[in-house]
């Protein structure tokens, strides 16, 4: 493709400024707050979770010198009879019971056991695929601990993921505010996250203009592999926008800091590969796949690149490969993670 002149700079639209305050724990107006949590797990073990992420949620908002007051006399006794009639996982009754001392001991209680009992939550919740409780636990998390930014950051990809991108954009600042002059890992994986959110909502210049920024941190700290996801991040929006005549140049300079063995240079050729079949290089597009595929493990990747490497097969109308492909796709998407794509 030819490539173009300098394309005047568009400002981000007011739809991708930062939002003030943090959404509450369900993107949807008017459902309370951890219903996407009972729907998620229900049942008596729903119920339990979401009384204990009330429960530190009433405790984070509530001054240190004012907790003693929190709970009622019996508040401690009935969510013990809850705990005992609710909980079947053995992975939750060190991370609960940790919580239930919250409520017996409000004031006392020491605020980095909370924390690690609701991160405890929130790996369970991850292990058995439930998103929506593991952002609700996370996300207190990072309530709690201001100065985090990892766990501002994964608040943020959890609740992109889950499509609430109000939520995820302010996550995402509050990590860039976090991170900045500590943690410039993060700082540059913030708006990394930012470009990927605004790509999702159809705000090219916005997601250019902060891909751009990441690549400028990561070159300023010498963050190698982050400059080459963000050379690979801004080769994926020039195809979308006007410099899609730089696609190239992005594409090459993201191999060359990625270098031979970084886990991410399968899925640039897997994109590379993509825009060729978009253009209907269907055989040019085929190898591609086909070496990129072994190296791809993770469900949801798998399931795309098998689905990209069908298409390109039955564009060049090799029956075999594709039979293959589309059996490859079918298995990634029945394991767990695999049906996100």
């Amino acid at each position: 493709m030819p490539a173009k002149g300098p394309t005047k700079r568009t400002r981000p639209s007011a739809r991708s400024r930062p939002m003030r305050a943090v959404p509450p724990l369900t993107a949807t107006e008017g459902e309370a707050e951890g219903s996407a949590l009972l729907r998620e797990v229900g049942g008596a073990l729903g119920v339990l979770l979401w009384g204990a992420l009330r429960d530190v949620m009433l405790w984070i908002g509530t001054a240190p010198e004012e907790r003693g007051a929190l709970f009622g006399p019996g508040a401690a006794g009935a969510r013990a009879r809850e705990v005992e009639a609710g909980l079947r996982e053995p992975e939750l009754i060190g991370p609960l019971l940790t919580l239930l001392l919250l409520v017996e001991q409000p004031a006392q209680v020491d605020p980095a056991r909370v924390l690690h009992a609701c991160r405890r939550v929130a790996a369970w919740a991850a292990d058995r695929g439930h998103t929506a409780t593991r952002l609700a636990f996370t996300q207190v998390v990072a309530l709690a601990a201001r100065d985090d930014a990892r766990a501002a950051i994964d608040t943020a990809r959890l609740a992109r993921q889950l499509g609430e991108y109000p939520r995820a954009e302010t996550w995402f600042r509050a990590t860039i505010h976090r991170a900045r002059h500590r943690d410039w890992e993060s700082y540059v994986w913030a708006y990394i996250g930012l470009a990927v959110l605004y790509r999702a909502t159809g705000n090219i210049a916005a997601a250019l203009s902060v891909a751009r920024r990441a690549l400028a941190g990561a070159r300023r700290r010498r963050l190698h592999g982050l400059r080459g996801v963000a050379l690979h991040h801004l080769f994926a929006l020039a195809i979308e926008s006007p410099e899609h005549g730089r696609a190239y140049d992005y594409a090459w300079a993201a191999f060359e800091a990625y270098g031979d063995d970084h886990p991410r240079l399968p899925l640039l050729a897997n994109d590379v590969a993509t825009w060729w079949a978009d253009h209907g290089q269907f055989a040019r597009a085929l190898p591609v796949f086909e070496a990129v595929l072994p190296r791809v493990d993770d469900p949801a990747e798998r399931a795309l690149v098998a689905s990209n490497l069908a298409r390109a097969a039955a564009g060049t109308g090799d029956l075999a490969r594709y039979r293959f492909a589309y059996a490859s796709a079918l298995h990634a998407m029945t394991r767990p993670g695999g049906a996100a794509r």
